[in-house]
């Protein structure tokens, strides 16, 4: 369903099949569907497919954006609460014909999405819905699933950094002073691109993981047990 309700453009230079769009500010309330923002297809791009009817049948099927809002925010309490057990987008792989079910949300966000690009979108997705991926946008620490959210709230007009709630800090917990990967990146960078679920666990050249020494990976320091 993700790839039916997708465009597929030509005229990128590298020949990308995906394609450019860009944000502007919407004019008045209806142009922007009720959010602050508009997206358009760049003057760049050409569309080869039209998915609209695709994009207005499934958005008119309100079983469907049931499941959708269900999918999407049925594992999310996992990110905090049982983040081992959570199959990360960017670290999945198929051993035999199971799938875990913590996927699944990724899945679903990026047939949001798609959806998300059709006129109106933004009065059909529930509130819960979008709740749920502005949590994904603000929590995940995978650069993935992060990622798919993002793109999914950019589709429906929201700006998350202004919409969503701010990335909560620990402020008892402090980074490992002076710690950088092998590539000179700090627990800042970790944080900023959402590479804790990939990275986290590889260590430097001194044996110290991200996982252990940043706060945003689950690591650093407790300032309270230090006082």
């Amino acid at each position: 369903l993700q790839n039916l309700a997708a465009t597929y453009c030509t005229g990128d230079p590298h020949g990308s099949p995906y394609c450019e769009y860009e944000w502007i500010q919407a004019e008045n309330e209806s142009d922007g569907a009720n959010s602050p923002y508009k997206v358009i297809m760049s003057m760049r791009s050409k569309p080869k497919v039209d998915p609209t009817p695709v994009r207005t049948q499934l958005l008119g099927n309100q079983n469907l954006i049931d499941v959708l809002s269900k999918g999407i925010c049925e594992h999310l309490d996992e990110i905090e609460n049982h983040p081992d057990e959570r199959v990360w987008p960017s670290r999945a792989q198929v051993p035999d014909h199971t799938v875990n079910a913590t996927i699944v949300p990724w899945a679903y966000m990026g047939l949001a999405k798609n959806l998300a690009l059709a006129e109106g979108s933004f009065e059909k997705f529930p509130k819960e819905a979008i709740d749920c991926i502005c949590d994904y946008a603000v929590e995940s620490p995978d650069w993935l699933e992060y990622g798919k959210a993002q793109d999914a709230l950019w589709n429906l007009g929201l700006d998350f950094e202004e919409f969503c709630e701010p990335l909560y800090h620990d402020d008892e917990c402090d980074d490992e002073e002076d710690y950088v990967d092998d590539d000179g990146n700090g627990c800042d960078v970790y944080e900023e691109e959402r590479w804790c679920a990939e990275f986290g666990a590889i260590e430097n050249s001194d044996g110290v993981t991200p996982d252990d020494a940043c706060c945003a990976c689950g690591g650093g320091n407790d300032m309270a047990e230090e006082l």
